[in-house]
């Protein structure tokens, strides 16, 4: 016991050595008052300190279970034993003991409700701090969407004012502000379409599954794009398993990351698409041998409206949404999907679809961008 107090004091602080002095003031006082043979009851009055001043502290210190359960066995140990010594003495009932366990109890009940009110209030901040960066994203969000809105305007506004402000424009002179005012217009309307199919990925109607064979449907894929870059397309032998997809959804968001390789991957670069079974899961790997993406910017290329080079011309680098949608549409089916450098460099993307049973159904937290079936991607990773 002696031992055990000393560990207890040594693990605590001031106020906990100061308590425990007070405690043991307390004990030698109940003790002083017994052998006085002073009035009855008066040693109380210590016990009573004794509980109230440990009730005070823990307010102050709010210890772990452990040195709870430890002070509380002290004080009811101690504050017992000298209970017992008051009644051997005939200072007391027996019926005063049945003071040490209820004090026991309320003081453990109290200990009870701080740990659901601490509990409460480690919610609050995490909720908090959830809804902080909620807010802080969505403000990112508004920021991006609105420059990446106002650019096409304000480029085509200018060639029109221009035409205005000429007196006699030139057929050569309408023809190219049209030219740019629609292309601006276009690109608006496909970030739209894209900001559009964003809102629309937590709908649990986002994705429609059905029975698909992978070996057929990467052979697709493949046939697809074979010859439509100076690269080298290669197809791994595909893996004989039908699984749940939406056929279109999955083909766009594949279509997205082979774009992206084929943009930063050099004339003659590899291109290699192959997939295998995993357990319950189907792996599908796209791997190029191109620039790659550095380290730090792996994690983020997934967010919406993020470029790994903020300077790159928007028209090259597009709106930077292109990777946000590969993961809606992943994570639609209950899959993941991550980024890694490959063994020659360059990137590898892989696709972890299940199986069985879709997630399909539920809703996605992921960052989407919406993308025509009828228009080419604008990546921007």
């Amino acid at each position: 016991m002696v031992d055990t107090l000393r560990r207890w004091l040594l693990a605590g602080d001031r106020l906990d050595a100061a308590w425990l002095v007070f405690a043991i003031a307390n004990l030698l006082a109940m003790a002083g008052l017994i052998a006085m043979d002073g009035p009855h009851g008066l040693e109380t009055v210590p016990f009573h300190f004794i509980y109230v001043s440990f009730t005070i502290l823990y307010g102050f210190r709010a210890w772990r279970s452990g040195r709870v359960l430890l002070g509380i066995t002290f004080v009811s140990v101690s504050t017992g034993a000298m209970t017992l010594v008051a009644i051997h003495a005939g200072r007391e009932d027996w019926a005063e003991l049945t003071e040490v366990p209820l004090m026991s109890l309320m003081f453990l009940a109290m200990v009870f409700h701080v740990r659901r009110r601490q509990e409460a209030t480690a919610i609050a901040q995490r909720l908090t701090a959830d809804l902080r960066r909620t807010l802080e994203r969505r403000q990112a969000f508004v920021s991006d969407a609105s420059h990446e809105l106002l650019t096409p305007i304000t480029i085509g506004r200018g060639h029109l004012d221009l035409l205005r402000r000429t007196d006699a424009p030139s057929d050569m002179d309408i023809r190219e502000a049209c030219t740019v005012t629609l292309a601006e217009l276009d690109r608006m309307d496909r970030l739209i379409n894209r900001l559009l199919l964003l809102e629309s990925a937590a709908d649990p109607g986002f994705v429609t599954l059905a029975p698909v064979a992978i070996a057929e449907f990467l052979t697709e894929l493949h046939r697809r794009w074979d010859g439509t870059a100076d690269r080298r397309w290669q197809l791994g032998k595909p893996t004989a398993v039908v699984i749940p997809l939406d056929r279109d959804r999955m083909m766009l968001a594949l279509d997205a990351v082979l774009e992206n390789a084929a943009r930063h991957t050099r004339p003659g670069g590899v291109i290699q698409i192959e997939a295998i079974t995993d357990g319950d899961e189907v792996e599908i790997t796209i791997t190029d041998d191109g620039d790659g993406i550095p380290e730090e910017a792996r994690e983020r290329v997934f967010d919406r409206f993020y470029r790994v080079d903020r300077g790159r011309n928007r028209k090259v680098g597009g709106a930077g949404l292109g990777l946000s949608i590969v993961r809606a549409v992943v994570e639609a089916h209950g899959g993941t999907v991550s980024l890694r450098q490959g063994v020659e460099g360059g990137c590898e993307v892989r696709f972890r679809l299940p199986r069985g049973a879709s997630a399909g159904d539920q809703p996605v937290a992921a960052a989407a961008d919406g993308l025509d079936s009828h228009s080419r991607l604008e990546l921007a990773t």
